[in-house]
């Protein structure tokens, strides 16, 4: 059951990237909603490089300094994939990315996804500064 519930997200969720992909291109045009997916996927890969080593520092730092890097493992997952889904063409996809690229709403998000797995995860002790707590 819970196969054909995923497939049919998928499915769904394909179709309506193309239907938006349409949508734009009657809005601007055959060219410049080509140019945008393309710009967008040149953002992504850009993203993915300057964040994705960004935070490979952050937890190579923390593993030198024998801290569980959790929360940068997390940012690493989120910025890997709001990164593929800011490659991938389509425009719901993007605004997804750019939400999970973003720190202030990435920060939103990892606080869902360790409040979800929070008895799963080993507790994480608070930050002195107040923008770096869960």
């Amino acid at each position: 059951m819970l196969k054909w519930v995923i497939l049919a997200a998928i499915v769904g969720y394909a179709q309506l990237e193309v239907w938006v992909i349409l949508l734009v291109n009657q809005l601007i045009g055959v060219w410049w909603t080509g140019g945008l997916m393309f710009a967008g996927m040149a953002v992504g890969v850009a993203t993915l490089r300057i964040q994705g080593l960004h935070t490979l520092l952050r937890i190579h730092k923390n593993l030198v300094a024998e801290i569980l890097p959790i929360k940068p493992l997390i940012d690493l997952a989120l910025i890997l994939a709001g990164s593929v889904l800011i490659i991938l063409p389509g425009f719901i996809g993007d605004a997804v990315g750019i939400v999970l690229l973003l720190p202030p709403t990435r920060w939103a998000v990892r606080l869902c996804v360790c409040r979800l797995f929070e008895d799963y995860l080993p507790p994480i002790e608070p930050s002195p500064n107040p923008l770096m707590r869960l």
